[in-house]
Protein backbone atom coordinates (compact mmCIF):
# COMPACT_ATOMS: atom_id res chain seq x y z
CA UNK A 1 0.00 0.00 0.00
CA UNK A 2 1.72 3.38 -1.03
CA UNK A 3 1.04 5.67 2.25
CA UNK A 4 3.43 8.08 0.64
CA UNK A 5 3.62 11.97 2.34
CA UNK A 6 1.32 13.94 1.19
CA UNK A 7 3.55 16.06 -1.24
CA UNK A 8 5.11 12.81 -3.28
CA UNK A 9 4.58 11.88 -6.56
CA UNK A 10 1.31 10.54 -6.11
CA UNK A 11 -0.19 14.08 -4.95
CA UNK A 12 -0.25 14.74 -8.60
CA UNK A 13 -3.46 12.47 -8.62
CA UNK A 14 -4.57 13.64 -5.61
CA UNK A 15 -5.04 16.99 -6.95
CA UNK A 16 -6.80 15.60 -10.28
CA UNK A 17 -9.35 14.24 -7.87
CA UNK A 18 -9.23 17.16 -6.00
CA UNK A 19 -10.03 19.06 -9.00
CA UNK A 20 -12.66 16.51 -9.72
CA UNK A 21 -14.78 16.57 -6.46
CA UNK A 22 -14.04 20.19 -6.59
CA UNK A 23 -16.34 20.52 -9.65
CA UNK A 24 -19.45 19.19 -7.14
CA UNK A 25 -19.60 21.99 -5.67
CA UNK A 26 -21.06 23.63 -8.85
CA UNK A 27 -23.27 20.66 -9.33
CA UNK A 28 -26.44 19.70 -8.02
CA UNK A 29 -25.28 16.43 -6.90
CA UNK A 30 -27.06 16.46 -3.32
CA UNK A 31 -24.88 14.05 -1.14
CA UNK A 32 -22.14 14.81 0.56
CA UNK A 33 -19.08 14.02 -0.22
CA UNK A 34 -15.39 14.99 1.11
CA UNK A 35 -12.00 13.58 -0.04
CA UNK A 36 -9.56 12.50 2.61
CA UNK A 37 -6.06 12.70 2.56
CA UNK A 38 -3.89 9.36 4.02
CA UNK A 39 -3.45 11.74 7.07
CA UNK A 40 -6.93 12.10 7.60
CA UNK A 41 -7.38 15.90 6.51
CA UNK A 42 -10.12 16.96 4.34
CA UNK A 43 -8.88 17.67 1.15
CA UNK A 44 -11.76 18.94 -0.34
CA UNK A 45 -15.61 19.35 0.11
CA UNK A 46 -18.84 19.76 -1.58
CA UNK A 47 -21.57 21.91 -1.44
CA UNK A 48 -23.77 19.41 -0.18
CA UNK A 49 -21.36 17.99 2.84
CA UNK A 50 -21.44 21.92 4.27
CA UNK A 51 -25.27 22.04 3.69
CA UNK A 52 -25.59 19.01 5.33
CA UNK A 53 -23.71 19.33 8.44
CA UNK A 54 -24.60 23.36 8.92
CA UNK A 55 -20.44 23.77 8.21
CA UNK A 56 -19.93 27.83 7.48
CA UNK A 57 -16.31 27.54 6.92
CA UNK A 58 -14.94 24.66 4.61
CA UNK A 59 -12.69 22.40 6.92
CA UNK A 60 -10.90 21.75 3.69
CA UNK A 61 -8.99 25.49 3.71
CA UNK A 62 -8.12 24.86 7.36
CA UNK A 63 -7.02 21.27 6.72
CA UNK A 64 -9.41 20.15 9.54
CA UNK A 65 -8.88 16.33 10.87
CA UNK A 66 -12.10 14.44 9.59
CA UNK A 67 -11.55 12.53 12.58
CA UNK A 68 -12.10 15.69 14.63
CA UNK A 69 -15.47 16.86 12.52
CA UNK A 70 -17.55 14.03 14.22
CA UNK A 71 -18.11 12.37 17.93
CA UNK A 72 -19.29 9.27 16.74
CA UNK A 73 -16.42 7.16 17.88
CA UNK A 74 -17.74 3.81 15.45
CA UNK A 75 -17.28 6.13 12.45
CA UNK A 76 -13.65 7.03 13.42
CA UNK A 77 -12.83 3.57 13.39
CA UNK A 78 -14.26 3.27 10.13
CA UNK A 79 -12.95 5.94 8.47
CA UNK A 80 -9.35 4.74 10.36
CA UNK A 81 -9.44 0.70 8.75
CA UNK A 82 -10.23 2.21 5.51
CA UNK A 83 -7.55 4.43 5.58
CA UNK A 84 -5.38 1.94 7.12
CA UNK A 85 -6.27 -1.36 4.98
CA UNK A 86 -6.60 0.62 1.94
CA UNK A 87 -10.01 -0.96 1.89
CA UNK A 88 -13.90 -0.13 0.99
CA UNK A 89 -15.50 0.64 4.63
CA UNK A 90 -19.12 1.21 5.82
CA UNK A 91 -20.82 2.58 9.08
CA UNK A 92 -24.53 2.57 8.94
CA UNK A 93 -26.75 4.83 11.05
CA UNK A 94 -24.20 6.85 12.56
CA UNK A 95 -25.86 9.32 14.95
CA UNK A 96 -24.84 13.07 14.98
CA UNK A 97 -25.82 16.34 16.99
CA UNK A 98 -25.17 18.60 14.08
CA UNK A 99 -23.96 22.55 15.80
CA UNK A 100 -26.22 25.44 15.58
CA UNK A 101 -29.47 22.91 15.05
CA UNK A 102 -30.39 21.76 18.06
CA UNK A 103 -34.17 21.65 16.97
CA UNK A 104 -33.00 18.72 14.76
CA UNK A 105 -32.47 16.51 17.55
CA UNK A 106 -29.83 13.67 16.81
CA UNK A 107 -29.64 12.89 13.17
CA UNK A 108 -28.43 9.59 11.48
CA UNK A 109 -26.05 8.71 8.69
CA UNK A 110 -25.01 6.23 6.44
CA UNK A 111 -21.25 6.70 5.76
CA UNK A 112 -19.57 5.22 3.15
CA UNK A 113 -15.53 5.54 2.72
CA UNK A 114 -14.00 4.40 -0.74
CA UNK A 115 -10.17 4.12 -1.64
CA UNK A 116 -8.71 6.48 -4.22
CA UNK A 117 -5.61 4.89 -5.67
CA UNK A 118 -3.35 6.76 -8.46
CA UNK A 119 -3.08 4.79 -12.02
CA UNK A 120 -0.32 2.39 -10.93
CA UNK A 121 -2.25 1.34 -8.03
CA UNK A 122 -0.97 3.31 -5.56
CA UNK A 123 -3.38 4.13 -2.37
CA UNK A 124 -3.59 7.98 -1.99
CA UNK A 125 -6.60 8.93 0.62
CA UNK A 126 -10.32 8.30 1.18
CA UNK A 127 -13.77 9.67 -0.99
CA UNK A 128 -16.31 9.64 1.74
CA UNK A 129 -19.71 10.19 1.28
CA UNK A 130 -23.05 10.55 3.32
CA UNK A 131 -26.59 9.43 3.24
CA UNK A 132 -28.92 10.62 6.19
CA UNK A 133 -31.32 7.87 7.28
CA UNK A 134 -32.48 9.99 9.97
CA UNK A 135 -36.02 9.27 8.85
CA UNK A 136 -35.80 5.39 8.71
CA UNK A 137 -34.09 5.52 11.64
CA UNK A 138 -36.78 7.26 13.73
CA UNK A 139 -39.80 4.92 11.43
CA UNK A 140 -37.79 2.22 12.43
CA UNK A 141 -38.12 3.31 16.20
CA UNK A 142 -41.44 4.31 15.91
CA UNK A 143 -42.17 0.80 14.52
CA UNK A 144 -40.24 -0.37 17.46
CA UNK A 145 -42.03 1.18 19.87
CA UNK A 146 -45.26 0.17 17.93
CA UNK A 147 -44.79 -3.23 18.43
CA UNK A 148 -43.35 -3.54 21.59
CA UNK A 149 -46.22 -1.40 22.92
CA UNK A 150 -48.83 -4.13 20.86
CA UNK A 151 -46.83 -6.87 22.50
CA UNK A 152 -47.23 -5.40 25.81
CA UNK A 153 -51.29 -5.32 24.74
CA UNK A 154 -51.43 -8.81 23.33
CA UNK A 155 -49.76 -9.95 26.50
CA UNK A 156 -52.15 -7.73 28.54
CA UNK A 157 -55.02 -8.59 26.75
CA UNK A 158 -53.88 -12.92 26.88
CA UNK A 159 -53.39 -12.64 30.50
CA UNK A 160 -57.10 -10.57 30.74
CA UNK A 161 -58.96 -13.40 28.89
CA UNK A 162 -57.07 -15.58 30.96
CA UNK A 163 -58.16 -14.14 33.98
CA UNK A 164 -61.73 -13.96 32.47
CA UNK A 165 -61.68 -17.86 31.01
CA UNK A 166 -60.82 -19.09 34.89
CA UNK A 167 -63.34 -17.04 36.00
CA UNK A 168 -65.55 -18.44 33.45
CA UNK A 169 -64.36 -22.08 34.53
CA UNK A 170 -65.31 -21.04 37.83
CA UNK A 171 -69.00 -19.65 37.00
CA UNK A 172 -69.16 -22.72 34.81
CA UNK A 173 -68.70 -25.16 38.18
CA UNK A 174 -70.27 -22.94 40.28
CA UNK A 175 -73.61 -23.23 38.18
CA UNK A 176 -73.11 -26.91 37.38
CA UNK A 177 -72.69 -27.28 41.37
CA UNK A 178 -75.86 -25.32 41.75
CA UNK A 179 -78.08 -27.68 39.28
CA UNK A 180 -76.61 -30.17 40.68
CA UNK A 181 -77.65 -29.41 44.37
CA UNK A 182 -81.38 -28.28 42.43
CA UNK A 183 -81.83 -31.54 40.48
CA UNK A 184 -80.88 -33.16 43.92
CA UNK A 185 -83.25 -30.80 45.59
CA UNK A 186 -85.89 -31.70 42.95
CA UNK A 187 -85.50 -35.37 43.53
CA UNK A 188 -85.32 -35.25 47.50
CA UNK A 189 -88.76 -33.27 47.18
CA UNK A 190 -90.30 -35.82 44.84
CA UNK A 191 -89.15 -38.58 46.63
CA UNK A 192 -90.96 -36.84 49.36
CA UNK A 193 -94.51 -36.56 47.63
CA UNK A 194 -94.44 -40.02 46.65
CA UNK A 195 -93.38 -41.31 49.79
CA UNK A 196 -96.58 -38.97 51.36
CA UNK A 197 -98.82 -40.54 48.84
CA UNK A 198 -97.90 -44.34 48.86
CA UNK A 199 -98.49 -43.51 52.87
CA UNK A 200 -101.75 -42.61 52.30
CA UNK A 201 -102.58 -44.67 49.40
CA UNK A 202 -101.53 -47.49 51.82
CA UNK A 203 -103.92 -46.06 54.88
CA UNK A 204 -106.75 -46.04 52.15
CA UNK A 205 -105.72 -49.25 51.13
CA UNK A 206 -105.66 -51.10 54.87
CA UNK A 207 -107.62 -49.16 57.05
CA UNK A 208 -110.43 -47.10 54.99
CA UNK A 209 -110.53 -50.32 52.37
CA UNK A 210 -110.90 -52.75 55.02
CA UNK A 211 -113.29 -51.09 56.90
CA UNK A 212 -115.41 -50.43 54.10
CA UNK A 213 -114.92 -53.88 53.06
CA UNK A 214 -116.20 -55.12 56.41
CA UNK A 215 -119.17 -52.85 56.45
CA UNK A 216 -120.23 -54.26 53.07
CA UNK A 217 -120.46 -57.96 54.45
CA UNK A 218 -122.64 -56.86 57.70
CA UNK A 219 -124.79 -54.72 55.31
CA UNK A 220 -125.10 -58.11 52.82
CA UNK A 221 -125.26 -60.22 56.27
CA UNK A 222 -128.33 -58.30 57.28
CA UNK A 223 -130.01 -58.07 53.75
CA UNK A 224 -130.08 -62.01 53.95
CA UNK A 225 -131.54 -61.78 57.45
CA UNK A 226 -134.35 -59.36 56.36
CA UNK A 227 -137.83 -59.09 53.96
CA UNK A 228 -138.74 -55.90 51.76
CA UNK A 229 -138.40 -52.40 52.54
CA UNK A 230 -135.35 -53.08 54.89
CA UNK A 231 -133.64 -55.21 52.89
CA UNK A 232 -133.98 -53.52 49.55
CA UNK A 233 -132.62 -50.49 51.64
CA UNK A 234 -129.74 -52.41 53.31
CA UNK A 235 -128.87 -53.57 49.39
CA UNK A 236 -128.88 -50.54 48.61
CA UNK A 237 -126.56 -48.83 50.91
CA UNK A 238 -124.29 -52.50 50.02
CA UNK A 239 -124.09 -50.99 46.72
CA UNK A 240 -123.44 -47.77 47.68
CA UNK A 241 -120.72 -49.62 49.78
CA UNK A 242 -118.98 -51.02 47.00
CA UNK A 243 -119.05 -47.47 44.94
CA UNK A 244 -117.13 -46.01 47.77
CA UNK A 245 -114.61 -48.95 47.72
CA UNK A 246 -113.99 -48.75 44.09
CA UNK A 247 -113.61 -44.65 44.53
CA UNK A 248 -110.76 -45.46 46.99
CA UNK A 249 -109.22 -48.30 45.33
CA UNK A 250 -109.14 -45.25 42.43
CA UNK A 251 -107.60 -43.06 44.63
CA UNK A 252 -105.38 -44.71 45.79
CA UNK A 253 -104.11 -46.36 42.99
CA UNK A 254 -104.15 -42.71 41.84
CA UNK A 255 -101.81 -41.70 44.64
CA UNK A 256 -99.04 -44.60 44.38
CA UNK A 257 -99.61 -46.92 41.38
CA UNK A 258 -97.96 -50.10 43.18
CA UNK A 259 -98.66 -52.24 40.41
CA UNK A 260 -95.70 -49.68 38.63
CA UNK A 261 -93.14 -51.36 41.45
CA UNK A 262 -94.77 -54.80 41.11
CA UNK A 263 -94.98 -55.21 37.20
CA UNK A 264 -93.47 -52.62 35.73
CA UNK A 265 -93.93 -49.13 33.47
CA UNK A 266 -96.01 -50.67 30.47
CA UNK A 267 -98.69 -52.93 32.57
CA UNK A 268 -98.69 -49.84 35.26
CA UNK A 269 -99.59 -47.82 32.29
CA UNK A 270 -102.08 -50.25 30.59
CA UNK A 271 -104.42 -49.89 33.60
CA UNK A 272 -104.05 -46.33 33.75
CA UNK A 273 -105.57 -46.09 30.45
CA UNK A 274 -107.95 -48.52 31.26
CA UNK A 275 -108.74 -46.83 34.32
CA UNK A 276 -109.15 -43.28 31.89
CA UNK A 277 -111.49 -45.24 29.53
CA UNK A 278 -113.87 -46.38 31.86
CA UNK A 279 -114.18 -43.01 33.87
CA UNK A 280 -113.82 -40.80 31.25
CA UNK A 281 -113.94 -42.19 27.76
CA UNK A 282 -110.56 -41.36 27.00
CA UNK A 283 -108.98 -43.73 24.28
CA UNK A 284 -105.35 -43.66 24.30
CA UNK A 285 -103.38 -45.82 21.77
CA UNK A 286 -100.28 -47.21 23.11
CA UNK A 287 -96.98 -48.89 21.67
CA UNK A 288 -94.41 -49.98 23.60
CA UNK A 289 -91.24 -51.18 22.07
CA UNK A 290 -88.37 -50.73 24.57
CA UNK A 291 -86.42 -52.82 27.57
CA UNK A 292 -88.00 -51.74 31.07
CA UNK A 293 -85.24 -53.42 32.47
CA UNK A 294 -83.09 -49.87 31.12
CA UNK A 295 -84.86 -47.62 33.27
CA UNK A 296 -84.39 -47.58 36.97
CA UNK A 297 -87.58 -46.71 39.35
CA UNK A 298 -87.12 -43.33 39.86
CA UNK A 299 -87.15 -43.14 35.57
CA UNK A 300 -90.20 -45.19 35.38
CA UNK A 301 -91.92 -43.64 37.88
CA UNK A 302 -91.13 -39.96 36.28
CA UNK A 303 -92.27 -41.79 33.01
CA UNK A 304 -95.62 -42.89 34.80
CA UNK A 305 -96.59 -39.37 36.03
CA UNK A 306 -95.33 -37.86 33.39
CA UNK A 307 -98.07 -39.68 31.39
CA UNK A 308 -100.50 -38.89 34.12
CA UNK A 309 -100.38 -35.35 34.46
CA UNK A 310 -100.16 -35.18 30.33
CA UNK A 311 -103.58 -36.99 29.36
CA UNK A 312 -104.92 -35.12 32.72
CA UNK A 313 -104.10 -32.11 30.80
CA UNK A 314 -105.84 -33.33 27.29
CA UNK A 315 -108.99 -34.39 29.43
CA UNK A 316 -108.97 -30.92 30.60
CA UNK A 317 -108.33 -28.35 27.80
CA UNK A 318 -107.52 -30.34 24.45
CA UNK A 319 -111.16 -30.67 23.85
CA UNK A 320 -110.77 -34.45 22.67
CA UNK A 321 -111.52 -37.88 23.69
CA UNK A 322 -108.17 -39.51 21.71
CA UNK A 323 -104.24 -39.70 22.87
CA UNK A 324 -101.73 -41.62 21.75
CA UNK A 325 -98.49 -42.67 23.76
CA UNK A 326 -94.95 -44.68 22.58
CA UNK A 327 -92.31 -45.81 24.15
CA UNK A 328 -89.59 -46.61 22.35
CA UNK A 329 -85.44 -47.56 22.17
CA UNK A 330 -83.29 -44.26 21.77
CA UNK A 331 -79.83 -45.27 21.24
CA UNK A 332 -78.79 -45.13 24.96
CA UNK A 333 -81.72 -43.67 26.12
CA UNK A 334 -85.31 -44.26 25.81
CA UNK A 335 -88.05 -41.98 24.12
CA UNK A 336 -91.34 -41.49 25.95
CA UNK A 337 -94.04 -39.31 23.65
CA UNK A 338 -97.72 -38.12 24.12
CA UNK A 339 -99.58 -36.77 21.65
CA UNK A 340 -103.08 -35.13 20.66
CA UNK A 341 -104.87 -33.92 17.79
CA UNK A 342 -106.91 -30.87 20.22
CA UNK A 343 -106.92 -27.44 20.00
CA UNK A 344 -103.25 -26.83 21.32
CA UNK A 345 -102.07 -23.66 22.42
CA UNK A 346 -99.37 -20.74 22.23
CA UNK A 347 -96.27 -21.27 24.57
CA UNK A 348 -95.38 -17.99 24.17
CA UNK A 349 -97.93 -16.05 25.96
CA UNK A 350 -99.13 -19.09 28.31
CA UNK A 351 -98.64 -17.30 31.51
CA UNK A 352 -96.48 -18.56 34.91
CA UNK A 353 -100.29 -18.79 36.36
CA UNK A 354 -101.63 -21.28 33.51
CA UNK A 355 -98.95 -23.20 32.95
CA UNK A 356 -100.77 -26.56 32.61
CA UNK A 357 -98.44 -28.67 34.68
CA UNK A 358 -95.93 -28.37 32.70
CA UNK A 359 -93.25 -26.80 35.06
CA UNK A 360 -93.92 -29.80 37.48
CA UNK A 361 -93.21 -32.30 34.40
CA UNK A 362 -90.32 -30.40 33.13
CA UNK A 363 -88.85 -30.36 36.93
CA UNK A 364 -89.57 -34.08 37.42
CA UNK A 365 -88.05 -35.05 34.05
CA UNK A 366 -84.97 -32.54 35.01
CA UNK A 367 -84.20 -34.32 38.14
CA UNK A 368 -83.66 -37.52 36.94
CA UNK A 369 -81.24 -36.16 34.19
CA UNK A 370 -83.88 -36.55 31.54
CA UNK A 371 -84.52 -33.92 28.78
CA UNK A 372 -88.54 -32.67 27.86
CA UNK A 373 -89.76 -30.71 24.64
CA UNK A 374 -93.33 -29.89 24.15
CA UNK A 375 -94.28 -28.48 20.67
CA UNK A 376 -98.02 -26.89 20.61
CA UNK A 377 -99.43 -24.03 18.42
CA UNK A 378 -103.00 -22.78 17.96
CA UNK A 379 -105.32 -25.45 16.14
CA UNK A 380 -102.57 -28.24 16.12
CA UNK A 381 -102.38 -29.97 19.17
CA UNK A 382 -99.48 -30.99 21.31
CA UNK A 383 -96.83 -33.50 21.22
CA UNK A 384 -94.91 -34.27 24.66
CA UNK A 385 -91.45 -35.88 24.19
CA UNK A 386 -89.11 -36.74 27.17
CA UNK A 387 -86.06 -38.27 26.73
CA UNK A 388 -84.92 -40.33 29.62
CA UNK A 389 -81.28 -41.92 30.60
CA UNK A 390 -81.15 -45.53 31.01
CA UNK A 391 -79.86 -47.17 34.13
CA UNK A 392 -76.03 -46.30 33.76
CA UNK A 393 -76.64 -42.72 32.88
CA UNK A 394 -78.62 -41.82 35.97
CA UNK A 395 -77.31 -44.39 38.49
CA UNK A 396 -74.95 -41.86 39.49
CA UNK A 397 -76.90 -38.87 39.58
Amino acid sequence: MGNEPEGSAGTDYLHSIVAAVNELKTDSLPIPIALLTTGFKVAQTNSAFLQAFNLSVDPASKGDLFLNLFEDVDLADTCRRAMTTGQPGNRRDSPLLIAGQPERGITYWDWTFAPVRDSKGRFEGLVCSAIETTQRVRAADTLQKSSEGLETAVRQGTESLRRVNLELASEVKQRAAAESELRSLSRRLIQIQEDERRRISQELHDEVGQNLTMLKMVLDTAARQLEGISASSIKEASAQVSRIIAQVRDISMFLHPSILEVLGLEPALRALFERLRAQTGLVVSFNSAFDDTRLNADSRLCAYRTVQEALTNILRYAGVKTASVSLSDEGNDVLLSIADDGIGFDLTVLSAGQTNGLTGMRERVSAVGGKFNITTHPGEGTLIEIVLPNNDSNAGE
